[in-house]
């Protein structure tokens, strides 16, 4: 049976032949080209929104931000951006073909009159196609809306215990937290705590954070002002971008800005106000190093925005990169002092940032120069007793403590600790903060006594004023854990060091820089009560969490493989002791100038242990 023949026996089908009668009777009609636009028209809509309906809704979002009517946009949007699949288009042109190739005889086309029944026939067949439409249409929209649905609730059916966990945290650190939340997050806090991104990184930030809980919302006002000073020309997408940073929906803010910069190249100040936004998105998630890629490639070292340059320096500080700190802040300082007055409360902050700069360096002396010109500023503009000024001989104490002239230190420190009480009272972190600081300049003297009266101190005003769960607290039963230990109180020590880690990885979590550090406390106990593998144990849960937090290339990172070294060393187990300091080493020169006290005990430690593996 030929092609034709089956063609034949298909149309002579009783069902194909009552098909065609009728497309023949809809095409006699006066409703034909009404039912055939129909078609074409949603086929056209079908098309635009399977090929273009993302942008289109992007547009019509950022263009409502801006129109005085906005639902004009909202609708626009709507309309657009609903279904549209190659299948239906498909579908639609074929409707359309058969439609247009089913041919009627000259009669029946003249025929003068449109009957009631054949115009109720017209009106019934497009009523179905268009129901035919829609339906598959909503099917599709209704499949995927489904799956996209279901996988919300997934996400957000947890968000009542999330909530309380919020509060939890809020709770520990001292605050009010409904007045928290509302105060951060605007009155509908609990709708926008529902986003998966929002919820985890306020968890991250109130683990993270030690200090009053007003300090989280003094450093989000000022991560606003950053971004006011640098938005884009682009209103309505800057809007977008602001709620997103506002939520802290950081990856939604990293993906905004790098469709805009997709789409906006040739804009160069817009371009570095994106990059700018962007490396600060990096940093409130603590991606330092992809901060970094931001500021190196896109934003030039030669910029004369002040602000731009004090986060580029922070950002090398919490990388350890100290030389480049300090280049950076010397920069900063040179265009404060060409553009402001000599006491500006600005370059009192920068002679500060670059004194810290120094001492990580190891130049105490340099150091305690620049200290000093901050305090010089501080004296002058707000005299001897308040609060901040207390501050600046806090860090003078500090850098004269790192030098080793524990006295001197002990003397600034005690300068601080009358201005704090005069100012602050008894029970106030700054103040016990003072107590600690003193503590620990006694405790290097080998006044251990004196240490742990000093230590209580601080940590009676943090259980007062801070509570028993709170990263503070967990600092002081650490500090009481290293004097204990000092004292050959082995076991005491413990019972304090685990006490800061119970805290700790209730508050900051298992990864977290602070974490580390009571690993390691406990670690150095273990080896001075010669359990050295037990120690080892706890060097490589240290070793774990600074790789994971801050990397390889860090002094906290080379001091880890320094105390595993060490602990193989006693262990006699020369050759691996040998790799883990011959680490650390490569890290320090990389890290630290040729002076510097950890360098020059990290060259005389590798050279005894390779006498060792000869």
């Amino acid at each position: 049976m030929g092609l034709s023949t089956k063609l034949n026996s298909i149309l002579q089908n009783p069902l194909v032949e009552t098909f065609i009668n009728l497309i023949k009777k809809l095409k006699s009609s006066k409703s034909y080209w009404s039912v055939s636009y129909l078609v074409l028209l949603f086929t056209l809509r079908e098309a635009i929104a399977w090929k273009f309906g993302s942008a289109i809704r992007t547009f019509c979002e950022e263009q409502a931000t801006e129109s005085s009517m906005p639902f004009v946009w909202d609708i626009l949007g709507f309309v657009f951006d609903v279904g549209g699949s190659i299948e239906l288009v498909g579908l639609g042109l074929f409707i359309f073909i058969v439609l247009s190739v089913v041919k009627v005889s000259d009669s029946e086309t003249n025929a003068q009159a449109t009957p009631f029944k054949e115009k109720l026939l017209g009106f019934v067949i497009a009523l179905a196609l268009m129901l035919g439409f829609f339906s598959l249409n909503y099917y599709q929209h209704q499949s995927t809306t489904s799956e996209i649905t279901k996988n919300i609730d997934a996400k957000f059916n947890q968000n009542d215990k999330q909530l309380e966990e919020i509060k939890a945290l809020i709770k520990l650190q001292g605050g009010d937290e409904t007045a928290f939340l509302e105060k951060y997050f605007g009155s509908d806090y609990k709708q926008v705590l529902k986003n998966p991104q929002t919820y985890q990184n306020l968890k991250e930030k109130l683990q993270q954070h030690q200090g009053s809980i007003q300090t989280l919302i003094e450093e989000k006002e000022k991560l606003q002002k950053k971004i006011e000073s640098r938005r884009l020309h682009s209103n309505g997408v800057q809007k977008m971008i602001d709620k997103a940073f506002k939520e802290l929906r950081f990856e939604d803010v990293l993906d905004l800005l790098n469709h805009f910069i997709k789409n906006n190249e040739e804009l160069e100040k817009d371009l570095l106000n994106a990059h700018y936004q962007k490396a600060l998105a990096y940093m409130e998630q603590l991606k330092y190093h992809k901060a970094k890629e931001e500021y190196e490639t896109y934003i030039p070292l030669g910029i004369k925005d002040t602000d731009i340059l004090h986060d580029y320096g922070f950002m090398y500080y919490q990388l350890g990169e100290y030389d480049n700190y300090l280049t950076i802040n010397m920069k900063r300082l040179e265009l404060l002092l060409k553009s402001s007055d000599e006491n500006n409360p600005q370059i009192a902050k920068a002679y500060n940032e670059i004194a810290l700069a120094w001492e990580n360096k190891g130049e105490y002396d340099k150091a305690i120069e620049f200290h000093n010109k901050s305090l010089k500023i501080k004296l002058a503009t707000l005299g001897e007793n308040h609060p901040s000024t207390a501050t600046s001989y806090n860090n003078i104490g500090g850098a004269w403590y790192s030098k080793g002239e524990y006295d001197k230190a002990i003397e600034f420190h005690n300068k601080a600790l009358k201005i704090r009480l005069a100012t602050l009272g008894e029970n106030h972190p700054e103040t016990a903060t003072s107590y600690n600081n003193i503590g620990t300049a006694w405790y290097s003297k080998g006044e251990y006594g004196k240490a742990i009266e000093f230590y209580n101190k601080d940590l009676k005003i943090n259980l007062a004023t801070l509570g028993e769960n709170h990263p503070s607290t967990a600092t002081s039963y650490n500090n009481m854990g290293t004097a204990w230990e000092s004292k050959g109180e082995y076991d005491k020590a413990i019972k304090f060091y685990n006490k800061a880690l119970k805290i700790r990885l209730a508050t900051l979590g298992e990864n977290h820089p602070s974490t580390a550090t009571t690993y390691k406390n406990i670690g150095l106990v273990w080896d001075s009560k010669g359990e050295y593998d037990k120690a080892i144990e706890f060097h490589n849960k240290a070793l774990k969490i600074r790789l994971a937090t801050l990397g390889e290339n860090h002094p906290l990172t080379a001091t880890s493989y320094n105390n595993i070294a060490v602990s193989y060393y006693y262990m006699q187990k020369y050759q691996k002791s040998f790799e883990f300091m011959e680490r650390a080493l490569k890290i320090r020169e990389a890290m630290l100038p040729a002076s510097h006290p950890l360098l020059i005990e990290s060259r005389n430690s590798l050279e005894t242990i390779r006498a060792k593996v000869k």
